[in-house]
C-alpha cells in the first residue's frame, strides 16, 4: 500500500486532483458529463471529494455549476454536520484541507484549452484510481486483476482517449497520403536528410548556446517557406520586434545587417532600391512572415494561443489568406514561456520538469490548431565552443526533445586562423566593382534526432552570411553578393537559389 500511495503522489497527486476538480468547474458541459463518469472514491482527497459532490447536486438543482460562494456556505454547513444529503463527510483534521482546496480553486482560471486537456486525461486518471481500489480489496489473484481491468475499461472505454484496443500487428499499414505537404528549413542538404522536413501538428527544436544563431534560425526558415508562398508566424519572447524586422529585411533584400544600424544615406543605391522593394505591399515576399512582440512580458500558453488565431484571423480577413497557408509559428524561445496553466507544473516542480512540460503544451497546441511549432532552446555553457552539439548538451533538460519529431543543434566551426587572415587581407583590397567580398563564419547543423528518415547524428555545414542569411556554402554567398552590387529586386539574388532547392 505504501508504495501504491506513493504512485499517486507522483502522477495523479493533490494538485493534479484540484486542477482537474478546477477544470470540471469551469465548464457546466464538461460536469454533467463527468458526473455520469466519476464515482466519489475516484478522487483520493475527503476534500476534493466533497466539493465534487457539492458541485454535483447544485448542477442537479439549479442546472448550472455553483459558484464559490456556494460551495463555501455548503462547506460551512458540512463543517458542522447540518448537511445530512451529502455521503461525503469531514474529520476536524480535514478542515484545512478544505480551507486550502477551496482558496486553490477560487484563484484558477482555465481558458477551454485548458478544459479540454483535462477531458482528455480523465480516463487515464479514472482507470488508475479505479485499479488501485480494487487492487485494496482483491484476494490478489492474477485472475481477479485481469477482471478488475476488463470491467473497469468497459466501465469508460466511452470516455476522450478510453478503450483498449487489441489489433493485429499485421494488419495494412496505410501509406502516407502523397499530397500531404512538408516544410522544412529552405537548406537543401538538411532538408533532403529530414525527409523534406515536418508535417503540420508535428515540432522541431533548433538547440544553440548563446550568441550562436537560434533567432537568426527561425527568421532563415520563415523567409525560406515565404518564398515558397507560405505564412508564418515569430512570437518573439526575448528580442523587440524592431529586431526581428530588421534581420528579416537584411535576409530578404540582402544588405549587411549592421547596415540598419547606419543612416540610409550611407547604404548603396541598389541596397536602398531593394529595400524599397521589399517594403512595397505590392511585393510577393510582404506579410509572409509575420511578427509578435512578448519581450515586455513573459508569455503562457494562453497568450501564445491567442497569438496564433490573431494571426490566423488577419491572414484569413484581411488579407484573403487561406487557414492552409498559415502552416508554421516559431517560438523564440522555450525557456522564456511561462508555465502557468501548463498541466503537470506547479510551484514544486524543477527547471527540467517546468521545461518538458511547455515542450509538450507547446506540441500540443501546434496539434490543436494544425500548425508546425518550432521553438528554441538554450545549449549548455561548456558547449559553446563544441562543433557538433548533441541533445545531452541541451541546458536545464534533454527531454524537452522528447515530444520534437525534429532536433537540430546550432554550432559555429572553429576559426582556422590562416584561413581568417586572407579573408581580412581580401576585405582590404578587394575592388567593389570586381571582386566579391564575403564576411561571415562557417556553421554546422547536427541532426540530433528525427522521426522522419535515419539520418541521427549527421551534420550539415553551412555558411552565414553578413546579411545573416543561411547558404549552403561559401561560394554561394559570394556569388549572391556578386549579383547584389547591381540588383535592384530582392528576387534577382534569391531567385536563382530557389529554383536550385525545390
Amino acid at each position: 500500500m505504501g508504495e501504491q500511495k506513493a504512485m499517486i503522489s507522483l502522477q495523479y497527486d493533490r494538485t493534479f486532483q484540484i486542477n482537474f476538480l478546477a477544470a470540471l468547474l469551469a465548464d457546466d458541459k464538461f460536469m454533467a458529463e463527468a458526473s455520469r463518469n466519476i464515482h466519489l472514491t475516484d478522487f483520493d482527497l475527503p476534500a476534493c471529494r466533497l466539493i465534487f459532490e457539492i458541485a454535483r447536486e447544485q448542477l442537479r438543482i439549479s442546472g448550472s455549476v455553483p459558484g464559490t460562494n456556494i460551495i463555501m456556505a455548503e462547506v460551512h454547513r458540512v463543517s458542522y454536520g447540518r448537511a445530512v444529503e451529502y455521503e461525503t463527510s469531514l474529520q476536524p483534521e480535514e478542515y484545512e484541507s478544505v480551507g486550502y482546496t477551496l482558496e486553490r480553486l477560487s484563484y484558477i482560471q482555465y481558458t477551454q484549452n485548458e478544459v479540454d486537456y483535462y477531458k482528455r486525461v480523465m480516463y487515464g486518471f479514472l482507470s488508475f484510481m479505479r485499479m488501485l481500489r480494487a487492487q485494496e480489496t482483491s484476494s490478489g489473484s492474477a485472475a481477479e486483476q485481469i477482471a478488475a481491468i476488463v470491467a473497469i475499461d468497459r466501465d469508460l472505454q466511452h470516455l476522450t482517449g478510453g478503450g483498449i484496443h487489441v489489433g493485429s500487428a499485421m494488419d495494412a499499414v496505410e501509406e502516407e497520403d502523397p499530397n500531404v505537404v512538408r516544410i522544412g528549413t529552405g537548406l537543401r542538404a538538411v532538408d533532403m536528410l529530414t525527409n523534406f522536413g515536418l508535417k503540420r501538428g508535428e515540432q522541431g527544436i533548433l538547440m544553440a548556446c548563446t550568441g550562436i544563431g537560434k533567432t537568426t534560425g527561425f527568421i532563415n526558415f520563415a523567409f525560406n517557406v515565404g518564398l515558397r508562398g507560405t505564412n508564418s508566424l515569430v512570437i518573439t519572447c526575448e528580442n523587440p520586434a524592431e529586431l526581428i524586422r530588421g534581420r528579416s529585411q537584411a535576409i530578404a533584400a540582402h544588405i549587411p545587417a549592421n547596415k540598419f544600424t547606419r543612416p540610409h544615406s550611407e547604404w548603396t543605391e541598389c541596397e536602398r532600391a531593394r529595400l524599397a522593394c521589399l517594403t512595397d505591399p505590392s511585393y510577393p515576399l510582404t506579410n509572409r512572415m509575420s511578427i509578435v512582440d512578448y519581450s515586455r512580458k513573459t508569455p503562457t500558453m494562453s497568450d501564445i494561443e491567442r497569438a496564433i488565431l490573431a494571426w490566423k484571423s488577419q491572414r484569413i480577413e484581411h488579407d484573403n489568406e487561406t487557414e492552409d497557408s498559415c502552416a508554421i509559428v516559431y517560438v523564440d524561445w522555450l525557456e522564456k514561456i511561462d508555465s502557468k496553466g501548463v498541466p503537470g507544473v506547479d510551484k514544486n516542480s524543477n527547471d527540467s520538469t517546468r521545461l518538458e512540460r511547455i515542450s509538450e503544451a507547446l506540441a500540443a497546441l501546434g496539434r490543436k490548431h494544425n500548425v508546425i511549432t518550432w521553438t528554441a532552446a538554450q545549449g549548455k555553457p561548456d558547449a559553446r565552443e563544441r562543433e557538433v552539439l548533441r541533445l545531452q548538451d541541451t541546458a536545464h533538460a534533454k527531454s524537452i526533445h522528447n515530444p520534437s519529431e525534429l532536433s537540430l543543434g546550432l554550432a559555429k566551426k572553429a576559426v582556422d586562423p590562416q584561413q581568417q587572415a586572407r579573408d581580412i587581407l581580401t576585405r582590404d583590397s578587394a575592388s567593389s566593382a570586381s571582386m566579391p567580398v564575403s564576411t561571415g563564419r562557417e556553421m554546422n547543423f547536427t541532426l540530433m534526432k528525427t522521426r522522419n528518415s535515419d539520418a541521427t547524428d549527421r551534420v550539415v555545414p553551412l555558411f552565414q552570411g553578413d546579411t545573416l542569411r543561411f547558404w549552403d556554402s561559401k561560394k554561394d554567398a559570394e556569388k549572391a553578393n556578386l549579383l547584389a552590387r547591381t540588383a535592384r529586386d530582392p528576387m534577382d539574388i534569391i531567385f536563382p537559389k530557389v529554383a536550385s532547392i525545390k
